[in-house]
Order: structure tokens, then C-alpha cells, then sequence
């Protein structure tokens, strides 16, 4: 048996501690633009849809999820854009 097989899963994973990145904007600062990245993210792949639906010739059971989500991913966009709005630039300032 090898040595790593040996040990429990705690004792081979490093603390928790040391896994989190210090962020010097701040944890919640840096869990919100987190937010706003992945919102982004969906904001693409639901636009990607519309543009697959354009190109093929889906039956309309097919076709409406797919506009109707990309329709969707301008509000997905205005929702990342206002949170990133309040977010501002960060500064470094201790005061924010």
C-alpha cells in the first residue's frame, strides 16, 4: 500500500486555509466580480443559441427555447453591467 493510499483524505488534502487566495480587493469584492464573470459566461452561450437557431431549420419545439433563451442573454448582460456599475473600480483604497 502506498503511502498517499495510507492517509485519510484529510490528512492528504492541504487545510482550507492555504487553498483560499488572498484577494486584496476584498472576499466579497472579489465573490461578486466572480458573480459578474460567470454571468458573462451565460450571457455568451445563451446568444450562441439564437445564432445556432438562425442558421438551421429547427422544428418549432427546437427553435422557440432556443430564441427564447438567447433573447434572454441582453438581460443576463444589463443584470453583469449593473453589478459591475456598482462594483467600480477598485483602488486599493482601505476605505471602500
Amino acid at each position: 500500500m502506498s503511502l498517499l493510499a495510507s492517509l485519510s483524505l484529510t490528512e492528504a488534502l492541504p487545510s482550507r486555509r492555504g487553498l483560499r487566495k488572498h484577494h486584496p480587493e476584498g472576499s466579497a469584492r472579489a465573490q461578486v466580480r466572480a458573480v459578474v464573470a460567470d454571468l458573462r459566461f451565460l450571457q455568451g452561450f445563451l446568444a450562441s443559441l439564437t445564432k445556432e437557431a438562425e442558421g438551421s431549420s429547427l422544428e418549432p419545439f427546437e427553435d422557440h427555447p432556443y430564441r427564447f433563451a438567447g433573447a434572454r442573454s441582453a438581460i443576463l448582460g444589463k443584470v453583469a453591467d449593473e453589478i459591475e456599475a456598482q462594483l467600480g473600480a477598485w483602488r486599493g483604497d482601505k476605505g471602500e
